[in-house]
């Protein structure tokens, strides 16, 4: 009887049996992806907790070395009222007169946090917000970028030299000339309803908002969209982004945001718990959701 040839040692995989593994690879990885993706989106919001509460103790720092003063911060003031108190003066303060939006910051403010706090708005930047979706490019002042940028800087054309300002994805709130932005009134709310809050000094009482993320709608630039953008920088797996402003944040995955107050602590809020204010003042509205404070 004849003996049965032996098997190589050295034969490979069968075609079925390479599939087999394949299949099972790609079991494992479409299993483990959602995790890795939510853990990377977990170390995003630390990271930008993070960057808050070193802005927020930065702003403090200023006003401590300004009497108890937050800088002025409307978008476009002009570096040679910088050292104003208040907005109530005559003659009003040069450019005040023109639109301010809470997501900008003039570059002389930017300069002097670098200056006096050590925060380089150019650095401490939402990690949502600096994604290839979202368009990052910070060159310097004096060579702005695409108006599709999220985190750029802007020309202000009232002024020569030209003066600038600096959109780095989070909204500061203090030293905003608070009486020019209108109330809010939602559903079933008594008139005249709600606006933002600026806090002027350090010693204010009340849990206020320094620095936030900027979940918004109605912005004019940023991801590829020209005007109309509702966005919001931590959804499920990062940022979502729509330009359909008939929605909400939360109708396009928003989760919430990261909040900033004046004793130097961070808080994350959900998003329902998240109250639509008028961030900005002149020509179109734009919508940001910010904690409702009575």
């Amino acid at each position: 009887m004849a003996k049965r040839a032996r098997r190589s040692g050295k034969e490979g995989f069968t075609l079925v049996e390479l599939l087999v593994v394949i299949g099972i690879i790609a079991l494992l990885i479409s299993i483990l992806l959602p995790t890795l993706n939510s853990v990377r989106e977990t170390a995003k919001r630390t990271q930008c907790a993070s960057n808050l509460r070193q802005l927020c103790m930065g702003s403090l720092i200023q006003a401590q070395n300004f009497k108890g003063h937050f800088r002025l911060s409307h978008r476009d003031l002009f570096e040679e009222n910088a050292d104003a108190w208040n907005y109530n003066v005559t003659p009003a303060l040069l450019s005040t007169t023109s639109a301010d939006h809470v997501a900008w910051i003039a570059d002389h403010l930017v300069a002097r946090f670098k200056r006096e706090a050590g925060c380089d708005l150019t650095l401490l930047l939402c990690p949502d917000r600096t994604s290839p979706n979202g368009g990052k490019s910070l060159a310097t002042p004096n060579t702005p970028t695409s108006a599709d940028d999220w985190i750029r800087w802007n020309v202000n054309q009232q002024k020569t030299p030209q003066h600038y300002r600096l959109r780095n994805g989070y909204y500061y709130m203090a030293g905003r000339w608070e009486d020019k932005y209108p109330f809010v009134q939602s559903p079933g709310e008594a008139a005249p309803g709600h606006r933002i809050k600026s806090p002027m000094q350090s010693k204010e009482k009340g849990k206020f908002v320094l620095w936030c993320d900027s979940i918004e709608k109605g912005t004019s630039s940023g991801f590829g969209f020209t005007l109309n953008v509702i966005s919001a920088p931590h959804g499920k797996h990062g940022q979502v982004v729509s330009a359909n402003t008939a929605l909400d944040p939360i109708q396009i995955g928003s989760q919430g945001g990261n909040f900033g107050y004046m004793d130097g602590s961070v808080q994350w809020l959900k998003q329902q718990d998240l109250s639509p204010f008028t961030v900005s003042t002149g020509g179109g509205a734009i919508t940001g959701y910010l904690p409702l404070v009575r």
